[in-house]
């Protein structure tokens, strides 16, 4: 039985790729087939995550991979950006063009210039030349055109701008019904008149979230009987070492971040973490960049200043991404407290700032927009009831404990903020009487 089967539907396309981009299935050596003659697909000797088919797929661009797999008969050309995407047989690739997480079907065709990002591409569609798809869906068969003339208004020494799709599902169809507004001129296609719902596969998991069969969670319950504890402690220390040094990337060049983050996300499914567990790495690491740069300094003012304006940087690239629920915002704030837990760190006493720069300081238009910036107040109630009842186990277990002194740190300073979540709360509350009057 073959690793690579013979594909008869549309799911199982994409779920047999996914496998294949996301390191299920694992070859012998760089240079060779996966397991004999029988498999089509072999690892590229230029990136262990690039899989190349046998029959004429070349890679010409340096910067194709990680989790990119490269049909039969496709040539990817130099001076693209190919990244956790899947191109079908026949795929045709125009010069300087990105296409990040999306999958491309069977014979479909992108210009020069194109940027796609988190779509579905199906059968032998054409896109034209500096077209742009994000978050989207362009059924087979459909042609994104160009902008028309009277509508392109660039400097005469810029090439003129392609047609933009955003967060659309288009399906193929009479040329007298083609929506021109959609596809542009020359274009074929008509968008669903309602949000697109189908029973292949999520596609807001598929293309907005990690696209992988299972939680990481459902995952490490699996593998618990596989690893020993220490085998665990070296994989934390080893996931926790790669997020590292790709936040220090993003902070040396900041215009890298979201390249940055796509590279988290990988490494997260890579070692089978959750995102509350990335969020609390990237946090830790924040926060500890800005007092390093910092250094000895009396003023603290400065620095809450720093914090406020870095977690505004990575609020909407990282957090906004990443931050799906509860778990993440509670790994968050505890992240903060564990990061100024030393008694002599600069922001030992500013917790209650702290918290405030991730709940309203550090996003003014964001907090406007949804009421809080990256944690929001339910969660901060929510972080003070946990507290509560940490300071009171420990209160009745002193003799027992002997403690972590980072822990002991944290819940020191998370104890401090108590007096401003209750505050966030009232405020909560206050409005919650105002609504309902």
């Amino acid at each position: 039985m073959g690793i690579i089967q013979p594909i008869h539907s549309l799911r199982a396309y994409i779920q047999a790729n996914i496998d294949v981009c996301f390191r299920r299935m694992f070859p012998l050596t760089r240079e060779s087939s996966f397991l004999g003659d029988g498999f089509r697909y072999a690892v590229s000797p230029h990136c262990q995550s690039v899989y190349l088919h046998q029959k004429k797929a070349e890679v010409l661009s340096n910067t194709c991979g990680p989790s990119v797999v490269v049909g039969e008969q496709v040539v990817v050309p130099p001076n693209t950006v190919i990244r956790g995407t899947v191109l079908g047989k026949g795929v045709r690739i125009g010069e300087g063009s990105t296409i990040i997480g999306c999958v491309l079907l069977d014979g479909a065709v992108v210009g020069r210039g194109c940027f796609l990002i988190r779509s579905l591409i199906g059968y032998n569609v054409v896109l034209n030349d500096r077209a742009e798809v994000s978050n989207s869906i362009i059924g087979s068969g459909c042609n994104i055109g160009v902008v028309p003339c009277g509508s392109c208004i660039t400097d005469s020494n810029s090439p003129p701008g392609g047609v933009v799709v955003q967060d659309k599902a288009i399906i193929n169809c009479e040329v007298s019904q083609t929506e021109e507004g959609i596809t542009g001129h020359g274009g074929r296609g008509k968008a669903l008149p309602k949000r697109h719902v189908n029973n292949i596969i999520p596609t807001r998991e598929l293309f907005v979230r990690d696209p992988v069969p299972c939680e990481a969670s459902e995952a490490s319950d699996d593998n618990d009987g596989d690893y020993d504890d220490d085998d665990d402690s070296e994989k934390t220390a080893g996931f926790r070492e790669a997020v590292v040094e790709l936040v220090n990337q993003a902070l040396r060049n900041p215009s890298h971040i979201e390249h940055c983050v796509f590279q988290m996300r990988n490494t997260r499914l890579s070692f089978e973490r959750k995102n509350s567990d990335l969020c609390f790495i990237v946090t830790e690491r924040l926060l500890t960049h800005v007092l390093e740069k910092h250094g000895p300094n009396h003023d603290p003012r400065p620095v809450i200043e720093a914090v406020n304006g870095l977690f505004g940087q990575w609020c909407h690239p990282f957090y906004l991404e990443m931050v799906t629920g509860q778990d993440e915002m509670q790994a968050i704030m505890e992240a903060t407290c564990i990061a100024v837990a030393d008694r002599n760190c600069l922001l030992h006493l500013r917790g209650p700032q702290l918290l405030e720069c991730l709940y309203n300081g550090c996003d003014e238009e964001l907090y406007d927009e949804r009421g809080y910036c990256i944690v929001s107040g339910e969660s901060l109630v929510e972080f003070g009831a946990r507290v509560r009842r940490l300071a009171r186990e420990r209160e009745m277990y002193a003799d027992d404990n002997e403690g972590d002194a980072r822990k002991e740190g944290m819940l020191r300073v998370a104890v401090s903020c108590l007096g401003f979540i209750d505050g966030v709360r009232a405020f909560l509350e206050e409005e919650e009487e105002d609504s309902q009057e």
